[in-house]
């Protein structure tokens, strides 16, 4: 059996991610960091979390950003590229993939509060990975980029953004 995109959806059970793709959560650990530990948190957290992630096709991870960092490691598929806009307007483009030949990295990391978006270097393929959040992953503290408001920030970045930045949804 040809291992596609489908394959993994169903195997997974990942379900459709709000920035696009599909993910589920496997792991959220039962250790918590405090306060002082984590001063943007108003709550105790998770000292980690990490869900499996996976790009199918035109499928793209739109621009958002967490106040967490995140690792992203590679499992099967095409490469992708990950799009970083530091805080300075930089542009960083970072490869996932599992050729280092082809200055691939098997694990990318994107630091905390940093706009980014991903997507596939081959349209008719797919991506799988897993990402790991820590401080641990919580809704609460996701933010998708409203494109208006990114091109104002970033304009230099105007062609990228349109094209992975979704509109905001009411």
């Amino acid at each position: 059996m040809k291992k596609d995109a489908s394959y993994w959806i169903k195997e997974l059970k990942l379900k459709p991610h709000p920035e696009g793709g599909h993910y589920v959560e496997t792991y959220k650990s039962q250790v918590y960091a405090s306060e002082n530990e984590v001063a943007q948190c108003k709550n105790r957290q998770q000292c980690a979390s990490l869900i499996y992630y996976l790009l199918n096709k035109d499928e793209c991870s739109a621009f958002h950003r967490l106040q967490s960092d995140e690792i992203w490691l590679f499992h099967a598929g095409s490469s992708l590229n990950i799009y970083l806009i530091e805080p300075t307007g930089n542009l960083r483009i970072e490869k996932l993939g599992s050729q280092p030949d082809r200055e691939e990295n098997l694990q990318v990391f994107v630091p905390a509060n940093t706009w980014f978006a991903a997507e596939l270097n081959q349209k008719d393929s797919y991506g799988l990975m897993s990402c790991l959040v820590s401080p641990g992953f919580e809704w609460q503290q996701f933010e998708l980029a409203e494109k208006n408001k990114l091109l104002q920030e970033f304009p230099k970045h105007t062609v990228l953004i349109n094209r992975l930045c979704k509109e905001k949804i009411n």
